[in-house]
């Protein structure tokens, strides 16, 4: 009888399954965390066109969504502000911005663009009265600036119209929150002869907390705290100036400069740098006989924590065996992991530096020479098969080649990274980035081209004619003369 019952219970059960309900009302922080990664709620102001203010959009879509956004300050605190051809309703969504941002610390991006010529911007020889306005409100709340970009017309940096005048604003001392600073202007004269001489620069340079500096040009006159920056971004610097961000900035971790200027007689300084890991130099040395030379500049620096270094100098002074004895003397060679060479090297000292660097991961290689066969038989690569040649740069995955020309017809080079007569044991089975800068009548070297691992390749120069690469598994994608095409 109990078991009748059972079964008959089993009969009349229902089973199912559902899907919880659904969240109808998303809370308010999963909301403003998704309104900042779907779009930028910064304000953009750009001069004679309609501004953008995703915030201000969204605060009107619905009476919930204008309560989140307006109790929200994280979504005004971002401004950016080209001050040529503004109006009154620009200014007014300024003082929007800041009043909604309250106390958040505030990005800023300000400039005076009138338009690009070839690429170059070409700044504003006059402000309005609202440009003024609205640059008085912005620097009225600099005591919130954690993130500034100035690009303006210096005499506007120095500047004063009216009742405003950077002299007279209320400046902090120290200003707490600036961690990022990046300052050009337009127009200046030679570097070495600039003079510090600006009310607006004067008090930036008391800011003792910021981390990354960006400056058209560093003059070691002026007195900007160097403690605490990682990070150095200069369009322009002196050789005296250098050494003093080398020997100052304790922190840096990352100097980047586009035009080193090697026109100072001061040759005897030496200084070195136990945090800088990144360095990126473009020389601009000047002909005459005087000047220091390349290789001077590096008898003069030891960088021992050393991982990244870009170097560009297409001069004829430039010797490898200078750069090879900073890394040899500041013993970072073996910790070096990418390397970028864009200057007039021989394939011989090429092989002499890569004999130091065993480490590296990232080689990017413009010669300005014809590559003969002698650096592709020496530049061995890792290989998944045994090699009767040991690998030069075991951990390589990287590799960019340009070059305007070969000494020899390619055909003829015996290469054990690739070619027609490369053998199988010797091909890097763990590259999985090439890149090559070809004449265009060396299109028949891919015949020979057999990477397992390569996703990525891109050869400029050749035909479109190319022959197929002879590996079933390839995956990736090749640049033929302007196009891509998957092979």
């Amino acid at each position: 009888m109990l078991a009748d019952r059972s079964n008959g219970s089993r009969q009349n059960t229902w089973t199912g399954s559902s899907c919880h309900y659904p969240i109808h009302r998303l809370p308010c922080e999963l909301l403003v965390e998704i309104f900042s990664f779907c779009s930028s709620t910064g304000l953009c102001i750009s001069g004679g066109e309609y501004p953008i203010s995703n915030s201000l959009h969204l605060a009107q879509t619905c009476s919930r969504w204008r309560t989140i956004c307006l109790t929200s300050p994280t979504l005004w605190n971002e401004i950016t502000a080209n001050l040529v051809d503004v109006n009154a309703n620009d200014a007014r969504l300024i003082e929007l911005y800041l009043r909604y941002s309250r106390d958040m610390p505030l990005m800023l991006t300000i400039s005076d663009i009138e338009f690009y010529d070839e690429g170059k911007p070409v700044h504003a020889e006059e402000l309005e009265e609202v440009s003024w306005n609205i640059l008085a409100s912005l620097t009225a709340a600099c005591r919130r600036w954690a993130r500034v970009s100035i690009d303006m017309n210096w005499q506007f940096l120095e500047g004063h119209r009216g009742a405003f005048s950077f002299a007279n604003v209320g400046f902090p001392v120290t200003f707490p929150l600036l961690e990022y600073l990046s300052i050009h202007w337009d127009p200046i004269g030679s570097i070495v002869k600039f003079n510090k001489s600006n009310a607006l620069l004067d008090q930036l340079a008391l800011a003792g907390n910021v981390r990354q500096l960006e400056l058209l040009s560093y003059n070691s006159a002026i007195p900007i705290s160097l403690k605490k920056l990682t990070r150095i971004t200069v369009r322009a610097l002196t050789h005296t100036a250098f050494h003093k961000l080398l020997s100052e900035c304790v922190c840096v971790e990352y100097i980047a400069v586009d035009h080193y200027v090697l026109s100072e007689q001061t040759c005897d300084i030496f200084s070195t740098s136990s945090s800088l890991q990144n360095l990126r130099l473009s020389f601009e040395p000047l002909d005459t006989p005087e000047y220091p030379k390349i290789g001077q500049f590096f008898h003069s620096i030891a960088l021992p924590c050393l991982k990244e270094l870009h170097f560009q100098a297409t001069c004829t002074e430039f010797i490898m065996d200078n750069l090879i004895d900073m890394l040899h003397r500041s013993g970072c060679a073996r910790g070096l992991v990418k390397l970028s060479l864009n200057a007039i090297v021989k394939d011989t000292d090429l092989l002499n530096l890569f004999k130091l660097t065993p480490n590296l991961q990232t080689l990017m290689l413009h010669p300005h020479v014809p590559i003969t066969d002698h650096l592709f038989s020496g530049l061995t690569l890792p290989t998944a098969e045994a090699s009767t040649k040991e690998a030069l740069l075991p951990h390589l995955d990287h590799l960019f080649v340009a070059c305007r020309a070969f000494s020899g017809p390619l055909a003829s080079l015996s290469l054990n990274m690739l070619g027609s007569r490369c053998i199988m044991a010797s091909v890097p089975k763990s590259l999985q980035s090439f890149t090559l800068h070809l004449p265009l009548d060396c299109r028949h070297f891919v015949d020979g081209l057999f990477l397992h691992k390569l996703h990525s390749l891109s050869v400029a120069g050749l035909s479109s004619n190319l022959a197929p690469l002879p590996s079933p598994h390839w995956t990736g994608s090749q640049k033929t003369g302007g196009h891509r095409r998957a092979l």
